[in-house]
């Protein structure tokens, strides 16, 4: 049984700053990122941030209605947040955001059970994909890709590959890529699709079966990392381990050695960066080797790999669901 955590996010305990998504392209400003309130109160509100490295700010640049938000990122020069109720409602909310201002420019509710999303743009920003997976509290398919420009026109929905529900997604100018299960054998699956070829599934790479719970997908280079956890019926932990997939050879690889947990939020050169078993470590995937860095619990963080920092939150409650 695959255990999914689905954050309630409340009142948020900052390390530092968090970002699902900093401004870590080729020149690194800031951060964006979200908090909550005090769950299930009436009126309760989302708040998105900015950080400056500059002069060290911080502001508030919205308020939105909600309980916790699952992803915010930033495909210059416009944000996507993500809204969640615990009546099982999500909201994205896409916004243009300049250096002196902050514009709403376009929001849906079509979707449910919302966790992470990748975006894609053309070179003049006329035309782009939203890609996210979808998990507890999803009604239909697990992955969708809806219209940049217009967040209510879904362009595609795959009904067909995937049999589970998903969290991570991973991208690059040409493709995105999910961590999956199947079912017939039971495995571990990747699942990439095009950008163009109108959104298709262009590729299923089947693992094996130790495989299953994947959580979190990294690319760097022509490797895609993945986290497992794989959990009983009881909810106890079984085991642990990152998937190493070789998109030039095909050649996998799975390690479970010295993990007691697995998730992952960024990837820098050969080092996985995440919680194996004690918060914050590297994992060295070529030589598959845990290296303990810091202690600093957080429920998510980004790597900002700019400027070397590290950016942490904490949340004071959250939930789980299968």
């Amino acid at each position: 049984r695959n255990l999914f955590m689905m954050y309630r996010i409340v009142t948020f305990t900052i390390v530092f700053l968090l970002s699902v998504y900093g401004f870590c392209q080729h020149n690194s400003h800031g951060a964006l990122f979200t908090t909550g309130g005090t769950y299930l109160a009436p009126g309760n509100q989302i708040n998105l941030y900015r950080y400056l490295y500059g002069d060290s700010s911080m502001t508030l640049l919205d308020s939105l209605p909600g309980d916790f938000s699952n992803d915010v990122i930033f495909a210059n020069p416009y944000a996507f947040v993500h809204a969640g109720r615990a009546d099982g409602s999500d909201r994205i909310y896409k916004y243009l955001i300049a250096s002196d201002s902050v514009m709403l420019i376009d929001s849906t509710d079509v979707f449910s059970g919302i966790q992470k999303m990748t975006a894609h743009w053309t070179d003049n920003w006329s035309s782009g994909q939203l890609a996210f997976t979808r998990g507890f509290g999803a009604t239909d398919s697990f992955l969708v890709v809806v219209d940049a420009t217009n967040l209510s026109q879904l362009l595609y929905a795959d009904t067909m590959n995937v049999e589970s529900m998903l969290s991570g997604i991973a991208s690059n100018d040409e493709n995105f890529f999910v961590v999956s299960s199947a079912s017939s054998p039971i495995r571990g699956v990747i699942h990439q699709y095009s950008w163009g070829q109108g959104l298709a599934n262009v590729q299923t790479y089947y693992l094996d079966s130790l495989a299953l719970g994947g959580k979190d997908i990294l690319l760097r280079d022509d490797y895609l990392l993945t986290t497992h956890e794989v959990y009983n019926a009881g909810f106890q932990l079984e085991y642990a381990g990152v998937g190493i997939f070789n998109l030039s050879s095909g050649l996998f690889s799975f390690d479970t050695s010295g993990f007691s947990a697995a998730s992952a939020f960024a990837v820098n050169d050969s080092l996985l960066i995440g919680n194996f078993g004690s918060p914050i470590q590297h994992y060295d995937y070529i030589n598959q080797l845990i290296i303990n860095d810091f202690q600093a619990g957080y429920t998510d963080a980004v790597f900002d790999s700019v400027r070397g920092n590290f950016f942490l939150q904490n949340t004071d409650y959250f939930s789980f669901g299968k």
